[in-house]
């Protein structure tokens, strides 16, 4: 009978050192989740899907982008071709460029080249020809 009550009585220490073990090792491991830095993909994997988008010489106007996996892209308030340009828009990277063309509503077509100068998790911003920059922050 006391060689029972003697295992049960060092059982429990190494039971209540377990599950505090246990419990330390949850909370570091759901710690470190949330403060995991995110790591930026490659700029054409990162602007798929709907952005705000700022002109830096124009805060008040409020834009918004989106880019699909299919190289087409929808813009708001006519941001880069206007409002006269009929709804056939493409994207594509290239040489850490954003390559943009729009066809307009009378049969010409336009395009433009943006040097990437930031692509973070939830920012990418573009240099436009020197003059001023796009700002597009990832929309919530």
């Amino acid at each position: 009978m006391k060689k029972n009550l003697k295992r049960q009585e060092v059982r429990r220490p190494h039971l209540l050192f377990f599950a505090l073990l246990l419990s330390a090792l949850f909370v570091a491991c759901d710690k470190k989740d949330k403060d995991a830095v995110c790591v930026a993909p490659s700029v054409e994997k990162n602007l798929i899907g709907l952005w705000d988008a700022l002109l830096m010489s124009d805060e008040g106007t409020k834009y918004v982008l989106e880019f699909k996996s299919d190289g087409s892209y929808t813009e708001s308030n006519g941001l880069l071709f206007g409002t006269d340009n009929s709804p056939v828009n493409a994207w594509k990277i290239q040489n850490d460029s954003i390559f943009l063309t729009s066809k307009y509503n009378n049969q010409t077509a336009g395009s433009y080249t943006f040097p990437v100068l930031t692509n973070t998790c939830e920012k990418v911003v573009f240099d436009m020809e020197g003059i001023d920059k796009l700002i597009l922050t990832r929309k919530k």
